[in-house]
């Protein structure tokens, strides 16, 4: 099997939901700037998106990361 990879990430620009009918429609936008300054972006659906939110608090519990004060 063939993985794409997408280009590695510079900084994450925003998030937003894309609505749908039910929780199964609904989908989630991310873009960023990849390491060379250009736009990208990408959509996937909202219950893979709380799959990789709880997959992050994980990882955060598991190594102690604190989030730096903004």
């Amino acid at each position: 099997m063939q993985v794409n990879q997408l280009p590695p990430v510079g900084r994450i620009q925003g998030a937003h939901l894309l609505p749908g009918q039910s929780h199964e429609t609904s989908g989630v936008r991310v873009q960023y700037t990849d390491q060379k300054g250009t736009w990208q972006e990408l959509s996937m659906p909202l219950l893979d998106a709380m799959y990789l939110l709880n997959a992050l608090k994980a990882i955060q519990k598991d190594t102690d990361f604190q989030m730096p004060e903004e």
